[in-house]
């Protein structure tokens, strides 16, 4: 099997993000316009990944930020 990734084909953003709404997401893989619906909507771009704006698991003032919503 040649560009095997285990534990990260996840295709399905509308459950792995939309639904599942991690902290962070490093990248998207494969159909990016998908991911990007959710990653606009509901995520802050910054430090080179996205983090979910609203999470208390972010260290928002270590990337620079204050709290999105």
């Amino acid at each position: 099997l040649v560009g095997f990734l285990p534990g990260h084909m996840k295709f399905d953003y509308a459950y792995s993000i939309g639904e599942r709404k991690p902290d962070v997401v490093t990248r998207l893989w494969w159909e990016e316009e998908e991911g990007k619906v959710y990653l606009d909507r509901d995520y802050t771009q910054a430090a080179g990944v996205y983090l979910r704006n609203g999470s208390t698991r972010v260290l928002w003032d270590r990337v620079g930020h204050s709290t999105p919503r």
